[in-house]
């Protein structure tokens, strides 16, 4: 009887003791609110935030001001060229009509965005007729061409035949002694080239010794 008696007091003690815990509980619990989402400033150092605010979708970056088109003869685009002398440089050839130029001109500008510190000129030289200008300009500023950007006046035939290409795209990459070293075209349809091709060759004329 004495041990019935212990073990119902004891069990007795332990639910009233269960009881001022959980009171307890509910009490501070009704004075602290949810804790914040984590944030860069409550955020132990070396972990991330994964609770995130809902971003908006981003928009696409406005047009860059300040980017010229200049209207130009074969002379005077060979000496815009020339004066760089010292330099590694990416002459990109195109046209406002022709699809895969427009589709691998942003290379171009990330080429120059990311080199041009390290003494990588880019250029455009557009093949438009003079009249397609303002079309061009558009093009040119909605990517942000912040470079030499060229509309090369002369008849096809002129150009074609000093470069030895049916048309656009054409890229041609000169070191800094000003010697070409390489043209790149799509004339063969097996042997189409990207801008990886054009980049690879860039970087590789930057890490030479002048």
């Amino acid at each position: 009887m004495f041990r019935f008696f212990f073990v119902s007091c004891k069990t007795a003690s332990s639910t009233a003791l269960l009881v001022l815990v959980l009171a307890l509980l509910l009490i501070c619990g009704a004075a602290a609110p949810w804790p914040d989402p984590p944030t860069a400033a409550n955020q132990p150092k070396g972990q991330e935030t994964t609770a995130q605010l809902p971003t908006k979708e981003k928009s696409p970056a406005p047009p860059v001001s300040g980017i010229e088109l200049k209207i130009v003869k074969y002379p005077e685009l060979i000496a815009a060229v020339k004066a760089q002398h010292g330099k590694v440089v990416v002459v990109d050839v195109w046209a406002n009509t022709c699809i895969p130029c427009k589709r691998e001109f942003p290379n171009l500008v990330k080429l120059c965005q990311e080199y041009g510190m390290d003494g990588l000129a880019c250029m455009s030289v557009t093949v438009d007729p003079p009249e397609n200008r303002d079309a061009a300009l558009k093009f040119l500023k909605n990517k942000g061409a912040g470079f030499a950007n060229y509309l090369l006046d002369e008849d096809a035939s002129l150009w074609q035949g000093n470069w030895n290409v049916k048309g656009v795209p054409v890229v041609f990459v000169f070191d800094r002694a000003g010697k070409r070293a390489a043209k790149f075209d799509n004339d063969n349809p097996k042997k189409q080239f990207t801008y990886t091709d054009v980049r690879s060759l860039a970087v590789k004329l930057l890490e030479e010794k002048p």
